[in-house]
């Protein structure tokens, strides 16, 4: 009850996270099945991403101008009414679309810039280990958009195109929850505009200074959201199963990241090299995936596959994530590092999602795997570099 107590704020931000990913897990596979003869999974997810980024670019002023608490109220609100204007129009034209998708995209990352911000502030001034906090926060994601995604799908399969009216509930959930958040009195609020005016600077010398860490989180989320998504729908295109049997290879492979970060968690030493040699290993895994696919040819290795590479993602992300927010709260720099972090991570989102289904369509699976695999070992020379840098703090940790 001490524990419950003395963390009431970070028990309530778990929750509301863990609420707003089965928000997109479910609105991401709802709109899958409602929109599946027109509409990829990929691109779906892409568009999404697209409105993240400009959310972001302006996500730092809006969190020093307005109360985190009527950030993430506002958000919930607005996606509601997409959601609403998309089901009565049945998204179409592609313009609508795309528009929609933006605009929630938009607004769920002005919601992850307040989470990022929170998160910070927690690694520095819970008094729990940054792989804990991080790892906790990353679990809560991977099970919400699980649990999402199984949702999705069961929402259309039993509602059809009334299947939203659930999600629009779960999001009121979220404002009702949010209620009780106390983190606002540790902020002071700031004018909008001059902010807004400086938020690009300000941002763009928190992307310079950690660079090395922001790119490989970015590639390693897109990455790893991309090969669970497609890994989705091989079950479903080659192995002829249902969309909900299919979510097995979701359930396996966020399983797998949630086992990453929780092994993450307990890593004290050496951060660096296991960094690196997993890295490697996750790269080598998506490149060779389609080679090992034809050699074994079925269900159950296709789910090992996708827990191995969860596995080895989730380790990454956590131990460079929790440095990373370490780092922007102890430079004062959580609103714009928070910022910066969900920009880089929405414009390689976007990108990587793009391409990947561009190379699908136009070459096959293989071409699309080979670049996964290319676009993380790039992250090699990243890590080479992390220790050559002006910033006293910024060297990795061993």
């Amino acid at each position: 009850m001490k524990f419950i107590a003395k963390h009431r704020n970070l028990i309530i931000f778990i929750l509301l996270t863990l609420l707003w990913s089965v928000f997109m897990g479910m609105m991401k596979f709802y709109l899958r099945s409602y929109l599946k003869e027109v509409r990829t999974l990929q691109e779906i997810a892409g568009y999404a991403s697209l409105g993240g980024t400009l959310a972001y670019l302006v996500g730092g002023a809006f969190a020093y101008a307005f109360t985190k608490k009527k950030i993430i109220i506002w958000s919930a609100f607005i996606c509601i009414i997409c959601l609403i204007v998309g089901s009565r129009l049945h998204y179409t034209p592609f313009l609508l679309f795309a528009f929609l998708l933006s605009i929630i995209g938009f607004m769920y990352s002005l919601r992850l810039t307040v989470k990022s911000i929170i998160l910070s502030t927690e690694i520095v001034t819970s008094g729990l280990s940054e792989t804990l906090v991080n790892g906790l926060t990353n679990i809560s994601i991977l099970i919400g958009f699980l649990g999402g995604s199984y949702l999705g799908f069961i929402a259309y399969a039993k509602q059809g195109t009334w299947g939203f009216m659930r999600i629009l509930c779960l999001l009121l959930v979220c404002v009702l929850l949010s209620l009780f958040f106390t983190y606002d009195k540790l902020f002071t609020g700031k004018p909008f505009m001059p902010t807004l005016k400086k938020s690009m600077p300000n941002i763009l010398e928190v992307t310079e200074r950690y660079f090395r860490f922001l790119v490989p989180i970015g590639i390693l989320w897109a990455v790893g959201m991309a090969m669970g998504q497609k890994m989705l729908q091989i079950g479903i295109d080659d192995f002829n199963k249902m969309p909900v049997s299919s979510m097995l290879i979701i359930v396996v492979f966020f399983t797998g990241g949630i086992a990453g970060n929780l092994i993450s968690a307990f890593i004290k030493t050496n951060k660096k090299l296991i960094t690196l040699i997993f890295i490697i290993i996750a790269g080598r895994s998506v490149i060779l995936f389609p080679h090992f696919l034809h050699m074994h040819d079925n269900y159950m290795f296709l789910n090992m596959y996708s827990f191995a590479i969860g596995v080895f993602c989730g380790i990454a992300i956590n131990i460079l994530e929790g440095r990373y927010f370490y780092r922007i709260g102890d430079d004062h720099k959580k609103e714009y590092g928070a910022a910066a972090y969900g920009l880089i991570c929405s414009i390689l989102m976007f990108f990587i999602m793009i391409i990947s289904d561009l190379l699908t369509t136009g070459f096959g699976d293989k071409f699309a795997y080979f670049f996964c695999g290319i676009v993380i070992l790039i992250n090699i020379f990243f890590m080479k570099e992390l220790d050559k840098t002006e910033h006293k703090n910024l060297e990795l940790r061993s």
